[in-house]
């Protein structure tokens, strides 16, 4: 789908609030955010549709063992969002997450796994941004489909 078939052309993040444990957390999301919309081709001024985001869950998991040692360890990152469209509908996604596993592997140093953590919350946030923006494209698409309207071609 290119930019010019999106039913929203602009967004807005209208609020970011950090609930885990995790600092710095809600300024992280936000630079993905913005980082996701200039990719995408959405002005984030004044934007048609207003995002809330609530970061509700962050955990550092660890998925494996090795001698008795962490060696594999996955970031699990999960937010409330509000999506507040210009018709005034307004749709809620609760508990909604990075579409993909978000795990690394580390020899056993706090800074290696510090290091790796970082760079995983990074690409979690920003996956997390990536899904909000794709429920904002296909949100037309979506609704077109359940009431049967078929593009002209």
């Amino acid at each position: 789908m290119d930019r010019a078939s999106y039913p929203y052309q602009s967004v807005q993040l209208s609020s970011v609030v950090n609930m885990t444990s995790e600092p710095g957390l809600d300024q992280r999301f936000y630079e993905a955010f913005l980082s996701v919309c200039n990719e995408q081709g959405f002005n984030c001024i004044d934007g048609d549709v207003a995002i809330s985001v609530k970061l509700t869950k962050f955990r550092l998991l660890t998925r494996s063992l090795k001698s008795s040692y962490s060696s594999e360890y996955s970031v699990v990152l999960n937010a409330d969002v509000i999506l507040n469209y210009p018709d005034g509908e307004e749709k809620r996604i609760d508990q909604l997450s990075s579409e993909f596993d978000e795990s690394f592997i580390a020899q056993n140093t706090v800074e290696e796994i510090n290091t790796n953590q970082e760079l995983v919350t990074a690409r979690a946030l920003e996956e997390l941004a990536r899904r909000i923006i794709h429920y904002i494209i296909y949100k037309q698409t979506e609704l077109d489909q359940k009431h049967g309207i078929k593009k002209a071609q």
